[in-house]
């Protein structure tokens, strides 16, 4: 047997959905649980996280309360405080699994 035939096949297929289609449809989630002036981003550093950013600390509560029961619960180790930069601002972030 040579090394080649002992390696494992690439899965040939892509995933059902591209990841943008499933971000978009988190971030659209997301939005729609939230106030109107919400921002909402994602970031990745080895981990995929949501950042909501909203005007007061009542919104910020709202949307931690709400976050992790959106799209079957994919979002948790909530987070809270201020939006980098933006002092006036509340950051709401977490941890996004799939």
């Amino acid at each position: 047997m040579n090394a080649i035939t002992t390696v494992a096949e690439f899965r040939h297929g892509l995933a059902e959905n591209p990841i943008s289609d499933e971000l978009a449809y988190l971030r659209k989630a997301v939005e729609d649980a939230c106030p109107p002036s919400a921002t909402v981003s994602f970031t990745f550093d080895g981990r995929l996280r949501i950042a909501v950013d909203v005007h007061t600390f009542e919104e910020a509560s709202q949307v931690e309360a709400v976050l992790p029961s959106i799209a079957g619960g994919v979002f948790h180790d909530v987070v809270r405080g201020n939006t980098p930069g933006m002092s006036f601002r509340r950051r709401v972030s977490a941890l996004v699994e799939r």
